[in-house]
């Protein structure tokens, strides 16, 4: 096996990993914190921002990097922030909270923001 498809197939399982944490973490049952609601609304931006980072290297192409990485990344994580407030409606002593999802897409913003910032540095590197 090459190291370019080592290195794949690890950003892939790191992402696998990750996205099964943050879909356990947002599907969980929890009590209702009205004090800290703001808290737990606000740590979907960094979850969110570094799930999409984990899928923007985990989906880039195998030949040189193109926008399709960032673009599936992107499409992968609307899917995920708005579907898993829709599930959340269905689980028992969770709910949808539109909050929770400009979180996420804020979070997904970022995250995509700085992967693009971090890949222009590295290419002027080179």
């Amino acid at each position: 096996m090459t190291a370019p498809l080592n290195a794949r197939r690890r950003a892939r399982r790191r992402l696998q990993l990750f996205s099964a944490a943050v879909l356990v973490g947002l599907l969980l049952p929890m009590p209702d914190l009205p004090g800290l609601q703001w808290l737990l609304n606000l740590l979907h931006v960094p979850a969110f921002a570094l799930w999409v980072w984990l899928a923007c290297e985990a989906l880039q192409p195998a030949q040189a990097p193109t926008r399709v990485g960032l673009v599936r990344a992107a499409a992968l994580g609307l899917a995920l922030a708005v579907g898993s407030e829709l599930l959340q409606g269905l689980v028992p002593g969770r709910w949808m909270d539109w909050r929770d999802l400009v979180a996420n897409l804020l979070g997904l913003a970022l995250g995509l923001g700085l992967w693009r910032l971090n890949r222009a540095d590295k290419q002027r590197e080179c």
